[in-house]
């Protein structure tokens, strides 16, 4: 059995989640989470864990993973604004 899981990415900024349903009230929204095809909002839920929302489905994300995919995600604006100066 392979428990590989496809590499998770994240958008984040709200210019990215309008195209997406709206989550429970009680979850801050941060931006969008892509692992393989699959899409979802990507939240903060009241506990601190990130999830991903989709549809009426919540799944729970490994917190390392995601602020490990926010790090490149942020690595990756910077490097972009830097070579446009």
């Amino acid at each position: 059995m392979n428990n590989h899981r496809p590499s998770l990415n994240v958008i984040l900024g709200a210019n990215a989640v309008r195209a997406f349903v709206t989550a429970p009230k009680e979850f801050k929204v941060i931006g969008i989470v892509r692992m393989s095809y699959e899409f979802g909002l990507l939240a903060i839920a009241p506990s601190g864990n990130y999830v991903r929302v989709n549809g009426s489905q919540i799944e729970l994300l490994n917190n390392g993973e995601v602020r490990q995919a926010i790090q490149s995600f942020l690595s990756h604006v910077r490097d972009r604004n830097r070579r446009l100066l």
